[in-house]
């Protein structure tokens, strides 16, 4: 249906306001997400799930009266949004065959929820003539905020309690691994992930504003630091496969290299002082402890912080007086190049002589469960993932159409296991979390959606140039 012409004009007459309030809104709800959810509770998600939904709603309604303009449904896009859907419909489905309706319901007003974030992404896009730069500046100033209020937090102990000792609370509200605001641990090194790659994109040359390029680098850094401190394995794992994403996507590989080994090493650093001050990486400390070692930690990291300002800064000026030749920057990519295959093949190697230690060590009984304390970062100790994942394995293998029915993982476990009193709400492997829970159909809809997404980034990334293909080659390697 076209708009008739007086809502046109309208359209016309708003066209500056309105994407930029849409786009404030989108921001907000975001905001709240990542500071208000509370980790996996409950109660925040009927808010914030609420406000998502509307704001998907109003964008489609405006977008469909023609007061904002109305994002091109490509077939990538269209199937990723199918996907989606389809999972929320059918992890709703499957309350009928669950055995825990009660759960399953709510993991689909969860999935419902996603979606609507994502059908709201699709409407926002629309509005901007770069929608890439403008997500990822979008993105990068977010997680900026999560970052620095999480490394804030463990400097002023009155900002998050539950670091430190809490009488009477139980012993495991003292765990001294970053996870503020989130709540988690692992998802706030995630979210280090994604801030990795959309750090070093503002870093890059062409980000002409060298103020900005100082501020990607102290980002990057912040994002090292935070996912060092949750002692997240994947997720330091993962940080280090995106920055080498990143490097080997972006043109500007010498500079990128730079940013990373001053920033990287910065962070490595402040960890290592970090590991010396109890109230900062020692369990169950008590409140005054860990506000004396919280002004020396936020001293170092000031201190580490401007330090890779002033670095990048300087290095930004000498490159703009003095351009690398193409001979010395083949050079240099091509020796880095040989290290970095020398290092994975050496870990390769001894991969292969300590296979069998290795393995026995992942597959570790669930009397080694692993502790929470720094020295996690150096096991191979799969802390029972490996018991989890084979649960969910055999509750794929009974039920293999529609699985045991979505977020009922927990009592898979409980009916499976043997001798461990640890629980678990999710056997952290989400495509077999998908597969056990909701069957084949479920996995096939979320590596649908999966395979969407990346034909779309793959298409938007042939189709721009310049800064936005460089900002889709971060948006990519950070999702």
């Amino acid at each position: 249906m076209l708009a008739s012409s007086a809502v046109r004009a309208a359209g016309e007459r708003f066209a500056g306001p309105r994407p930029v309030g849409a786009a404030a809104a989108a921001a907000a709800i975001c905001f709240c997400a990542l500071f208000f959810s509370g980790g996996d509770a409950e109660a925040p998600l009927v808010w914030i799930g609420t406000l998502a939904l509307l704001l998907a709603a109003l964008l489609a309604a405006a977008a469909f009266m023609g007061v904002l303009p109305a994002p091109r449904f490509d077939a990538p896009a269209a199937a990723f949004l199918g996907c989606l859907l389809g999972l929320a419909v059918w992890t709703g489905a499957s309350t009928v065959w669950s055995i825990s309706p009660d759960d399953s319901w709510s993991y689909t007003n969860r999935t419902l929820v996603y979606a609507a974030f994502a059908v709201a992404g699709v409407f926002l896009a629309a509005l901007f003539s770069r929608p890439a730069i403008a997500l990822a500046r979008g993105a990068a100033v977010l997680l900026a905020l999560v970052l620095g209020w999480a490394l804030l937090a463990k400097c002023v102990p009155a900002l998050y309690p539950s670091y430190g000792r809490q009488p009477g609370l139980g012993a495991e509200l003292g765990l001294a691994r970053l996870r503020s605001p989130v709540g988690y641990w692992n998802e706030l090194a995630l979210l280090g992930d994604v801030a990795v790659p959309l750090a070093l994109w503002l870093a890059a040359p062409r980000t002409r504003r060298i103020g900005l390029r100082a501020a990607g680098a102290v980002l990057l850094f912040a994002a090292a630091l935070a996912t060092l401190l949750t002692y997240s394995r994947f997720g330091v794992a993962l940080a280090v496969v995106a920055a080498a994403a990143w490097i080997v996507l972006d043109g500007d590989r010498v500079e990128s290299l730079a940013v990373t080994a001053l920033a990287g090493g910065a962070a490595a650093a402040v960890f290592a002082v970090a590991l010396t001050l109890p109230g900062i990486t020692k369990d169950g400390q008590v409140r005054s402890v860990r506000a004396h070692d919280g002004w020396i930690f936020a001293l170092d990291v000031l201190a580490a912080g401007v330090l890779v300002a002033a670095a990048v800064v300087a290095l930004a000026r000498l490159e703009r007086r003095r351009p690398l030749g193409a001979t010395l920057r083949r050079r240099v990519e091509r020796t880095v190049g040989l290290a970095a295959l020398i290092a994975v093949l050496a870990g390769l190697i001894v991969g292969g002589v300590y296979a069998g230690r290795i393995w026995h060590s992942f597959t570790n009984p669930v009397s080694s469960q692993i502790n929470s304390q720094s020295n996690r970062l150096l096991s191979a100790n799969s802390s029972n993932r490996w018991r989890w994942w084979t649960e969910e394995w055999h509750a794929f293998t009974r039920h293999p159409f529609g699985g045991t029915g979505a977020g009922t993982f927990q009592l898979s476990d409980l009916a499976m296991r043997r001798t461990s009193l640890l629980t678990t709400t999710e056997p952290h492997n989400v495509p077999l979390q998908f597969l056990g829970e909701t069957g084949i159909v479920g996995l096939l809809l979320y590596v649908g959606a999966a395979v969407a997404a990346a034909a779309g980034i793959v298409r938007a990334r042939r189709r721009v140039h310049g800064m936005e293909r460089a900002a889709v080659t971060a948006v990519a390697v950070g999702l």
